[in-house]
C-alpha cells in the first residue's frame, strides 16, 4: 500500500507540473531552440591525393599547341665531313612555340647558332600556324614563315618566306603519319632557308611514327626536296631519317627528347648517297601557363 501511495503521489505531481508548464507556454510564448549536435573533437581529415597531371603520348597530341601553352626547344645538328677536304658542320637552333587563341600557334627561332670552326649567328625565323581541321583521325593546318637575314647587307632583313600545309593522319592510338608541303621563296635571289633556295623551292617531308609505349616511340622519315622549282630534276633530293623518342611528364612539364640519324640526300640525280650523314638531337619542354 505504501508503494502504491508513493506512485499515485508521483503521478499527480507530474500531471500538475505538466499542466502548469502548458499554461505558462500559452501565456508567454518562448521560441523553440533548434537541437544542435555538439561537435566531436577529432583529427582533421587528410587532404585527398592530388590528381595526376595529364599526359598524352606523342602520337595523340595536337598539331597546334593548346591555348596558353609554352614550348621552348633546342635542335642540335651535326653534319660530319663527307670528304677528306670537307669540314664538319655544327648548328644549334634555339626557339620557342606558343599556342594562343583558338587554334593559333607562333614558332620563333631566335638563336640560330653556327658552332663549327668559327662561331656565328645565323638567320632567325618566325612562323604563324592556323589550325583548320582538328579531329582524331585527321588534322590540317596552314602556316606562313618569315625567313630573316642576320646580315642586312645580303639584301635587307627579310630574306624570304615559306608557305605550308601540314597534315596529321592517325591510323589508331599508336600510329601517326605526318605529311606536309612547304614552298620557300627567296625575295632577293640569294640562298635562304633550310634548302638554300634562290627563287622558289619545295619541301615535302613525310614521317611515320609508331608509339611503342606511352613514353617511347620510333619514327621513319622521308620526303622530297627541290632546291629550285625551275629545275626540279637537277636539284631534287630524297632524304631518309630514323629517330627514336622519349616523352614524359615531370611535375607538369612535358619533356620530349628525339635523337635521330639522317641521310639528307639519300637519293638525287647523282644516285644514292650514303656518305652525307647528319646526326641530330631535338629536345623540348612544354608547360601550360
Amino acid at each position: 500500500m505504501v508503494e502504491l501511495q508513493k506512485k499515485l503521489v508521483a503521478l499527480a505531481t507530474g500531471l500538475a507540473l505538466a499542466a502548469s508548464t502548458g499554461v505558462s507556454h500559452a501565456q508567454e510564448p518562448v521560441p523553440q531552440q533548434p537541437v544542435t549536435q555538439q561537435p566531436v573533437m577529432q583529427e582533421p581529415a587528410a587532404p585527398p591525393p592530388a590528381a595526376p597531371k595529364p599526359f598524352l603520348a606523342f602520337t595523340a597530341r595536337r598539331m597546334v599547341l593548346p591555348e596558353r601553352t609554352l614550348l621552348p626547344y633546342s635542335h642540335l645538328l651535326v653534319v660530319p665531313a663527307s670528304t677528306p677536304q670537307g669540314s664538319t658542320s655544327i648548328g644549334l637552333n634555339i626557339g620557342m612555340m606558343y599556342g594562343f587563341g583558338s587554334g593559333w600557334m607562333l614558332d620563333a627561332v631566335f638563336a640560330p647558332l653556327k658552332l663549327a670552326s668559327a662561331f656565328s649567328y645565323g638567320n632567325p625565323e618566325l612562323a604563324l600556324t592556323r589550325e583548320l581541321i582538328r579531329s582524331k583521325p585527321f588534322e590540317l593546318s596552314v602556316s606562313t614563315r618569315a625567313l630573316f637575314r642576320s646580315n642586312i647587307a645580303d639584301g635587307g632583313p627579310l630574306g624570304g618566306f615559306e608557305l605550308g600545309v601540314p597534315m596529321f593522319f592517325r591510323l589508331n592510338e599508336h600510329f601517326r603519319l605526318d605529311v606536309a608541303a612547304y614552298l620557300p621563296f627567296s625575295v632577293s635571289q640569294r640562298p635562304i632557308g633550310a634548302l638554300g633556295v634562290t627563287r622558289a623551292g619545295l619541301r615535302a617531308p613525310m614521317a611515320f611514327y609508331y608509339q611503342v609505349h606511352p613514353n617511347f616511340l620510333v619514327a621513319l622519315g622521308t620526303g622530297l626536296n627541290a632546291r629550285e622549282l625551275s629545275d626540279v630534276s637537277g636539284t631534287f633530293s630524297v632524304p631518309v631519317s630514323f629517330n627514336v623518342g622519349f616523352n614524359t611528364n615531370i611535375n607538369g612539364f612535358w619533356l620530349d627528347v628525339f635523337p635521330y640519324v639522317a641521310l639528307p640526300a639519300f637519293y638525287s640525280q647523282a644516285g644514292v648517297n650514303m656518305k652525307a650523314v647528319a646526326i641530330g638531337l631535338f629536345v623540348d619542354v612544354a608547360r601550360r601557363l
